[in-house]
């Protein structure tokens, strides 16, 4: 959360700033939260972020589209997330999931 709210840059920003300074950029918050499985944490993950104002961008084959709408998260595909300024996995470990996150896909 304090990611989503740039909070160590400001808190930095502040430690570098000469006199009384406060570097107001620097509290720009994130917008975007990806989301990967929205099970029971997923989708408390996602109602805390957007408490922050957050967007939620969710993938989750399981989620149906009538209650990621409910819930206000715009399901995507994962491509969509990977573009995300933050990215949450709450996903079991399984041969299918190993490797859906990783280094390859962030570039």
């Amino acid at each position: 959360m304090a990611l989503s709210r740039n909070i160590p840059q400001a808190v930095a920003s502040l430690k570098l700033a000469s006199g009384n300074v406060l570097n107001l950029p620097a509290l720009n918050c994130m917008q975007d939260l990806g989301i990967v499985g929205l099970g029971r944490i997923g989708s408390t993950v996602a109602k805390m972020a957007q408490a922050f104002g957050m967007v939620i961008l969710g993938y989750d084959p399981y989620l149906s589209a009538e209650v990621a709408q409910k819930n206000g998260i715009k399901l995507v595909d994962l491509n969509e997330i990977y573009k995300t300024q933050i990215i949450y996995g709450a996903y079991p470990k399984t041969d299918e999931t190993t490797g859906m996150i990783s280094d390859a896909q962030m570039h």
